[in-house]
Parts: structure tokens; sequence; C-alpha cells
């Protein structure tokens, strides 16, 4: 099929002329114009006019939550909205410091990055304004095709940019594929209705090769359905939006000259991964809540690039971590648990989000609470120290196979495709991809396989100042007023739609997806990703069992279906550490169970999961995509189309 053929016939209403702005709105919705009029020396193009002498790091201060406007305010549209993504100066609560956000204004408000909050049955419509401009040279290797006027290396004049709509049911068209990106000053419009039941979805850049470095940036934000059985359920645990009820995003950056965030990864984190040196949490470093004796709730959404957290509470203090206290997980990806269930802890890899509900009745005014990193084996090296401790080469093969690495040889660059506007293409033909080799492995960073002991350190691309396995406070929970309440964790949660039966008259097709390096970059199924391919075809809706498999030289990966949700059936070959979790002899994991959008498989593991393509019915032929959600794997390639007729 013909990509460029089906683009025109398939695209909704889009333009490529400059949208039209007011004076007075241009200057509400940039926020800086400073930032993008000139270059201060050695900051990139769209931090131009930044004063050096911004503060680096503000750590310790209140927790930033969802107001009525500003940073991550909520926002709940009752009819057709802009978004315009671009610079905005003085946002980032860490640092005073510029970032970028999607920005729009009503009625005198004006919103970055608004937490959307939506009914299911609404219909929803919205504006995505390019307004990014020129946002420096990307890294080397690095998405080059995914930006207009300009090669790798050059100030093009702003990269092409579009939305996805994580875990929220919509056609194609409207799901962000990156076929779909607008250039500079572009826009491109939604509308579809809200037919999802009540949960924590979100919302972020999808552009091919540019994702990463969008998101991290600053594009990213909540997108919270509610419906009458979620109201009743937050009714009777006396829960308020922004308040008691509180959403969470977990980002690691890094932190420059100017308070900004700085993203530059290496070619070892380009394939790896790339990790901040602070974990914020909506934008802050190290915030406090002030709470009261009573229950919270949290929608923890893990926004980072690559970083995988293995998150708990405990008491103590900020440099060592005291008794974990338990929390109740009632909700995950697409919504409420068929049951909620009592944890000490949870992984969250990126992409996913959990709900907890956190119980401060039996606390004393004065006691505190951390969320943290625990310890665990980010199992990073695994290509170079698997299970049986010997030096490991590709997939299944002998250790004399092409080492999977990541550190790429001389001249890496050479064999890249030039595109027609003199930017190179990396993501069309493997053939032409580099090799890369193994790098020597760091001290301390040679983990035990599988169930090896926590390590601090790996080949992860991770800055010195925060191993990605390590324990490190994240979040400081206050307990300063005494409440009166008297609700209690429920035994129940709202009824969910029904699970597809094991055998519902017709027999699921098995599809084998297995998750490796091929020596140059990460691949499902052998394939990576091509705008005109489709290593994937259902040929008619029909309900499949999907068998993703990670080879034991590997990494995690969290994996991401767009359109449809999994329903994780078994994990198998898990490692020790993700066994210990198990809720039942299936292996699964308690934020397995209900409707699963990104599920993470570790290395060595297969995940069991059905994907239903009768529901929802989306009309017509539907190109969606599967991908790994650490967002370099994705721009290096690391997704294919999965293609409906």
């Amino acid at each position: 099929m013909s990509t460029k053929g089906y683009c025109k016939n398939a695209r909704p209403p889009r333009t490529d002329a400059p949208l039209r702005l007011s004076r007075r709105d241009f200057l509400l919705l940039s926020g800086g114009a400073a930032l993008v009029l000139g270059i201060a020396s050695g900051l990139p193009p769209w931090l131009g006019g930044v004063r050096a002498e911004t503060p680096r790091l503000m750590s310790g201060g209140p927790l930033p939550l969802p107001g009525q406007s500003g940073l991550f305010g909520l926002f709940a549209p009752t009819g057709p909205f802009t978004l315009s993504a671009m610079p905005q100066a003085g946002l980032l609560p860490a640092t005073g410091g510029p970032m970028l956000a999607y920005t729009t204004e009503q009625q005198g408000r004006v919103y970055h990055n608004p937490v959307l909050v939506l009914d299911k049955g609404q219909d929803f419509a919205v504006r995505l304004v390019n307004g990014l401009g020129p946002l420096g040279p990307m890294p080397a290797g690095h998405g080059a095709h995914a930006s207009h006027g300009g090669s790798a290396g050059a100030a093009p004049s702003g990269p092409d940019t579009i939305i996805h709509w994580h875990g929220v049911d919509c056609p194609w068209q409207q799901a962000g594929h990156p076929m779909y990106a607008v250039g500079p000053d572009a826009h491109y419009d939604y509308a579809f209705p809200i037919t999802n039941r009540a949960g924590t979805y979100w919302y972020h850049p999808h552009p091919h090769g540019d994702t990463a470095r969008q998101a991290y940036l600053g594009l990213a934000s909540f997108f919270i359905v509610r419906d009458d059985e979620e109201r009743a359920f937050a009714r009777e645990l006396d829960l308020t939006l922004g308040t008691t009820d509180i959403p969470l995003v977990l980002q690691d950056k890094r932190i420059g000259q100017a308070g900004e965030l700085v993203y530059a990864p290496t070619q070892d984190e380009l394939f790896m991964g790339y990790l901040g040196d602070r974990v914020l949490v909506n934008g802050a470093h190290l915030p406090t809540l002030s709470a009261s004796t009573r229950l919270y709730r949290f929608r923890l959404l893990n926004g980072s690039t690559a970083r995988i957290f293995n998150l708990a509470f405990t008491g103590g203090s900020a440099g060592k971590a005291g008794a974990r206290v338990p929390v109740t997980v009632i909700a995950n990806d697409g919504g409420f648990l068929p049951a909620p269930r009592r944890v000490d802890g949870l992984f969250l890899a990126p992409g996913e989000r959990a709900e907890v509900l956190l119980d401060l009745r039996d606390m004393e005014p004065g006691e505190q609470v951390w969320l943290r990193n625990l310890p665990f084996d980010p199992m990073h090296n695994e290509m170079e120290h698997g299970s049986d401790g010997a030096g490991h080469g590709a997939g299944h093969g002998a250790a004399g196979d092409a080492h999977i690495g990541v550190a790429a040889a001389p001249g890496a660059m050479d064999g890249m495709e030039m595109g027609h506007d003199g930017s190179m293409h990396h993501g069309m033909n493997r053939a032409t991809m580099p090799a890369v080799t193994a790098p020597p492995v760091r001290q301390g960073g040679q983990h035990a396989g599988h169930g090896g002991a926590p390590m601090g350190s790996g080949a992860h691309g991770e800055s010195d100042g925060l191993a990605e396995g390590g324990d490190y406070p994240i979040l400081k929970v206050s307990v300063d007023r005494p409440e009166r309440y008297d609700r209690k964790v429920p035994e129940r949660l709202p009824a969910q739609d029904e699970p597809v039966p094991a055998t519902d008259g017709q027999s699921a097709f098995t599809r084998a997806l297995r998750l490796e390096a091929d020596g140059k970059r990460w691949t499902i199924a052998g394939e990576t990703f091509a705008m005109d391919r489709f290593p994937i075809t259902v040929p008619e809706r029909r309900r499949e069992a999907w068998a993703m498999e990670n080879a034991v030289r590997s990494m995690p990966h969290p994996m991401h279906l767009h359109g449809y949700f999994l329903r994780v059936r078994a994990r198998q070959g898990s490692p020790a550490q993700v066994r210990a979790l198990a809720v039942d002899g299936t292996g699964r994991l308690p934020t397995d169970l209900g409707l699963k959008d990104t599920v993470l498989v570790w290395p060595g593991e297969t995940v069991l999961a059905d994907v239903d393509f009768r529901s929802p019915a989306y009309p017509g032929e539907q190109i969606f995509l599967f991908h790994c959600h650490n967002l370099e794997h994705e721009d290096q390639g690391m997704m294919v189309n999965v293609r409906l007729p």
C-alpha cells in the first residue's frame, strides 16, 4: 500500500499554512518570546535570551498541585479549544527555568500542560498548533529526519510534532500516528467521542525520531476520564481532584546552566535509554505534600523516557528508608482493577500508570512518609552478563555472535540515508545501519542475572548522580494536621467491563513477538519501523493471543499498543524480583490485572496477553502502532505498524 496515497485520502483536516494569531494571543501563548528571539552563547536556540544565572535546582518546596490555571492546571473542556506546543520561560518549578509546554488560554486563564478532565460520552475536539520553533541540533543519529530545513547538526526551522492520546480510544488518524505530524506553524485538528471507562490516561508527542526529545523537554500531561461510577467512588471516600485525589507525574531530568532541561544523549544512551540525575514530581524536585490524617488517592504516571521505578511508600528520612507503608492499588492503565490489592511496592515503567490509596489515618501530626525508589536490578547488562554469567551475543545465538552493545562504531553515521531535504534518515533501511559493539562494563555494573542482587549502576547511559536501581527519595508526605475522617478503604471497586472469556466460540490466533537487538538496534519480531511497512496485519477483527518474548541477552522493554488494550494472562520466565510480586500461579502482578496499554517485559521473560481487535469497533481501515515506550528505543525504530484492513 502506498503510504503517500493513503495519507492523502485518510488524513483529517489540517493545514501547513501559518496560523494567524493576534499579537495579544501570541504573547500570552508564547509566555516569554525572548526564548526564541536570540541565541545565548552555548545554549540551544530555543533558550536564547535566558539568563544564565537562573537558579539551577530548588529542592524541598511544596508539591505543585493541579489548580485552576498554570502548569498542570485542571481544565474540563466543554467545546473545541487549541493547544499550542511551544517554549515557555520561567515555568519549570524545580529551577524557575524554561521548558516546552502545551499551552491554552480559556476565559482569561492560561494553562500549561493542562490536566484534561473529560466525561465518558462527551465529544472531544482540539486543535494542535506547532509553535515549537528551532530547538537546536538533534543528537547525532537521533531522529534527524524528523525536523524541517537542514541536516543533522544544523539548527532547523523547527521539528514536526503530533499528539498521541495515550490509552484513549480513538481511530488511528486521531491517535498520533507520526505520518500525520505537522511542521512549524502548522496545525492538526482532532475530534472524537470519549468512549473510555473512567481512568488515568495521558498525552504526549509522537513524531517519529523526535518523541523522546520533545517529551523530555516538557510536552506531557494527564488525560483523566470520569464517569458516574467513578464520581460515586470519589464521593464515598471524600476525594477531590487536585487536593486529595492527586495526579503525580514522575520524570527524571538533567539540569543545565540556565536551569533548563538538558537532552543530549550519546550513542550509548540512544541504545540503552537516557537517564536524568534528578527525579521531578509535577516538575518539582523532592517536593513536600502537606497532608492530614485521611486517605489520599495518587494517580501515578511514569513520564520518563527510559527510567523504571521500583516504588514504595516508607517511613524514615530522605537519606534512609524506614519500614514500608502499604498502599492499596485500585487502578492501572485502563481504569479500576477487578478488586483492590494491598501492596508494599510496585514497578512502574515509562508509560505505565497506577492509582493507589495511601491511608494516613493511624499517623500522628509530625510524622512523615516518603515515596521513594527502592533498590532493584535494572538488568541493563544482560547482553554482557546474563543468567549464565557468560559473554553473550544477540538473540539466541552463541557467544560468538555479533554483540548487542551500546558504543557506536567509528563512522557510525556513514551509512545513513540522505533525505531530499538534506536530513539523514535512519528509520527506513535496516541494512544500512552501522553495527555497534559492546562497551566495557562499568565498575559495579555487572548484574548477577535475573535473580541477582541490586546494583547501583550499569551501562545504561545513566548519569553518575542517580543510578536507576538505587535507593533514593522522590516525594515527602508530611502529616501536618489531624482530621476527623471515618471513610474506609473499599473492599470492592466500580464494576469493569467483563473480560473476554478464555473460550468465546472463537479460537484466538497466537502471535509471537520477540524483542531483541539485531546488533544495530532493538527490534520487534526482527522488524524496525518504516511508515510504509506493516509487519503486524490483522486480516479480520478478531481476538489474538500475543506472546511478547524478551531475549535473555536484552534489557527491560515497556511495550505499548495504540488503539486497544491488553489483558495480561500470564508471565513466564520472570526474574526473581518480579516473581516475588506475583499474585497467583500465572505470575501476574497486581498492576497486570484489569486493562493494560503498556506492559513491561523483563529480559528472559515472556508475557502472554489477549488483544480483542473487535472492540473498540473502529470503522474502516486502521493503522495503529506497537512499540517500546523506552522513548529512545522507539525513536531508534523499536516500533511497528499494526494494520487492520
